[in-house]
């Protein structure tokens, strides 16, 4: 419900308490914090970036920097709600070099692929991710 506020509603306040859950699974993240980044129409849309946000409060908590790495194609097709045999891949460029290992940060967690995706872009040597579900290794 938490994230349901945050992604679709707007609603700020729901990342504190999902990245007190993120933070209590990944005290240490080891890395730099990188948010996977929402296209910028759905931001225009909801009025929000989710995993901005979480990784924002997220990095507060662990004492942690965000670094924005990432950038997203302007627009791509809504995967919610859709089969996993319906979903296209999703790609990015990198805005700027990141060396070392790298925590990725991004709202859900569903079939990894958004993820593999970023660890591919960044081409991450060692990569996790962090969402308010726990850690899932990518």
């Amino acid at each position: 419900m938490l994230v349901r506020r945050l992604k679709y509603e707007g609603i700020r306040a729901a990342a504190g308490p999902l990245a007190d859950a993120m933070a209590a699974r990944v005290p240490d993240p080891g890395g730099a914090i990188v948010p996977v980044p929402r296209v910028p129409t759905r931001v225009w849309k909801y009025g929000i970036d989710p995993a901005r946000e979480l990784a924002q409060a997220y990095g507060a908590r662990v004492g942690a920097t965000v670094s924005e790495v990432l950038s997203p194609a302007l627009w791509a097709r809504r995967h919610a709600g859709r089969p996993r045999e319906d979903r296209l891949p999703v790609r990015f460029r990198v805005r700027r070099e990141i060396d070392g290992p790298v925590v990725f940060v991004d709202d859900v967690v569903t079939t990894g692929r958004t993820l593999a995706a970023a660890s591919e872009t960044v081409r991450a040597a060692r990569a996790i991710a962090a969402t308010g579900a726990g850690r899932v290794k990518v």
